[in-house]
């Protein structure tokens, strides 16, 4: 059976550590990388609760602050140009506020609306039955122009008003089409002085909430895809996976959400999942804001993760195969040659003399060798030169009695 010369076995030898190397680097990296890429997403979600509740939390605390002045009667909802202009000063600090409504028991409404740039007031009086009057405001609210309009409009019918009216607290709507803008909208609403049955709505437009989404989708991945659920069951905000049809609100359906439909309705928080042969890693943060709870769910195509993962790994396999082969050259000139050397004067060991000087300066294990084998050299020429004596003098000794034997028996002839 012909065997391995130490130079190949070295080599595979060094092979198989780099195979083992490489797939235990893989492994190791993926998880590493991994691991981050959640923590960025835990980021993330932060961030985008951060922006949300600057969102939510300036409108509660503004309803509060509106629940005060009217109960101490500074703010009348009837003194029209006194509160335009408190209201919009709110409103311009907050452009994502598209309006704000007053209605109690008897029918009388109010609202202010910024219509994309365009100041104006609805005023409904309970007793004016089938109308309502539209005011046209200066920035400074003020009515530059009037008409009164045919309109059935009612403030006890709508949603803000009911959903406040037996309420302690703020209350949060769910996701419906607002009567103003024809957008999809949520509103906060707030019975006031606790049941007076006067209520403050304040309306904004999800929209916003799908801008702020994507702008942290850029942050993370392009193919990356965000989805913000309230209550597990309306998509309010999403990064632009389907085109948004105007006046219509998405629940989460398996035909226009799929990946989302499957991952709510899966029993881990965090998974990975299967959807068309592409595999996705699965992330969802929860909170609650007031009576409705909101759901960030992520999705990150593994792709992501091995994309780049696979680029950086093949920077390093390239890296390792340099190394390993400068690794296996220095070995061979420095041991593998030695050795080769050695074996090729041993056949000559006894015949002459073997020195090698470019090895015996070294102070390592090739050095003791070369030594040696030098050292073996001399004692064996020494020990032939001996052995060649002593069968000389073997042989005079056998001649002389000989001789002596040749001599005695020519004595007795």
């Amino acid at each position: 059976m012909q065997k391995f010369s130490i130079r190949w076995l070295f080599l595979i030898v060094m092979i198989v550590l780099l195979i083992v190397i490489s797939a235990s680097n893989y492994l190791f990296s993926y998880y590493f990388y991994k691991d981050f890429f959640k923590h960025h997403i835990e980021t993330v979600s932060d961030l985008f609760h951060e922006g949300t509740e600057k969102i939510f939390k300036p409108i509660d605390v503004f309803l509060y602050n509106i629940d005060g002045l009217v109960c101490f009667r500074i703010l009348n909802f009837y003194e029209v140009e006194k509160t335009n202009k408190l209201l919009m000063d709110f409103m311009k600090k907050h452009p994502y506020v598209t309006s704000i409504n007053y209605g109690d028991e008897r029918g009388n409404g109010y609202l202010i609306l910024n219509d994309r740039g365009q100041w104006k007031n609805r005023i409904k009086k309970a007793e004016d039955k089938g109308y309502v009057i539209w005011n046209t405001l200066d920035s400074d609210g003020k009515i530059i122009k009037k008409i009164r309009v045919k309109d059935n409009y009612d403030p006890r019918e709508t949603v803000w008003y009911k959903q406040a009216l037996n309420s302690q607290d703020i209350q949060w709507s769910k996701e419906y089409i607002l009567r103003t803008t024809r957008d999809p909208g949520i509103t906060a609403s707030i019975n006031l002085c606790r049941n007076s049955k006067e209520v403050v709505g304040i309306d904004i437009t999800i929209k916003d909430l799908s801008i702020l989404i994507n702008k942290l989708r850029d942050s993370l991945h392009p193919k990356v895809k965000l989805y913000l659920v309230s209550d597990g069951e309306y998509v309010i905000a999403h990064t632009d996976e389907i085109l948004i049809e105007p006046e219509k609100i998405y629940k989460v359906d398996e035909k226009n959400f799929p990946l989302l439909f499957k991952s709510l309705n899966s029993q881990e928080k965090d998974s990975e999942i299967f959807l068309d042969t592409q595999r996705w890693f699965v992330k969802i943060k929860k909170w609650k804001n007031k009576n409705r709870d909101y759901s960030l769910v992520v999705f990150i195509p593994m792709t992501v993760f091995t994309e780049k993962f696979n680029q950086n790994l093949l920077y390093q396999l390239i890296i390792s195969l340099l190394f390993t082969f400068l690794v296996f050259f220095y070995i061979s000139r420095e041991y593998l040659k030695p050795l080769m050397d050695f074996a090729k004067v041993l056949p000559e060991m006894g015949s002459r003399k073997i020195k090698f000087d470019k090895y015996s300066q070294r102070n390592d294990e090739i050095g003791y060798l070369s030594k040696a084998i030098s050292d073996a050299s001399v004692q064996i020429l020494k020990a032939k030169e001996m052995e060649r004596k002593i069968q000389e003098a073997n042989h005079f000794e056998s001649v002389k009695r000989s001789l002596g034997e040749a001599v005695h028996r020519f004595k007795d002839i």
